[in-house]
């Protein structure tokens, strides 16, 4: 401290204790306008942060909402593609069962037919055999 200031060495031994209050006490403040500073920085910068994340979330939120709807779209088209197939299978089957009616019912109208017409032949045989019986 010697060399460094004249005037402080000069001075009376109150001043110099005012002096070195001064001093310190300036240094204090300054210690604490950059302790509140730094404080504002953090503050800032874990401000940015949250914004940031709050983003990122509604982000992968709208992403996740769009790839739901899009899952949900395919889900309900193959629903559509199961019913229709459903559908057409059972218009298939009873066509296929009508088709197989007909062709029953055919078959039957054709025995009875025939069953018709051995019947009434033998129906005729009886009766010529019975005419020529007289």
């Amino acid at each position: 401290m010697r060399g460094r200031n004249k005037k402080y060495e000069s001075m009376q031994g109150n001043e110099k204790e005012r002096k070195t209050e001064r001093r310190k006490e300036r240094k204090k403040e300054r210690k604490k306008e950059r302790k509140k500073e730094r404080k504002k920085e953090r503050k800032k910068e874990r401000k940015k942060e949250r914004k940031e994340e709050r983003e990122c979330k509604q982000e992968s939120k709208k992403n996740s909402n769009e790839e739901q709807k899009k899952e949900a779209k395919k889900e309900e088209g193959k629903m559509q593609g199961m019913k229709e197939s459903k559908k057409r299978k059972g218009k298939e089957k009873r066509k296929r069962t009508m088709d197989g009616n007909k062709k029953e019912a055919r078959k039957k109208a054709g025995n009875k037919a025939k069953q018709n017409k051995e019947y009434k032949r033998k129906k005729g045989r009886k009766m010529n055999a019975r005419e020529e019986r007289r």
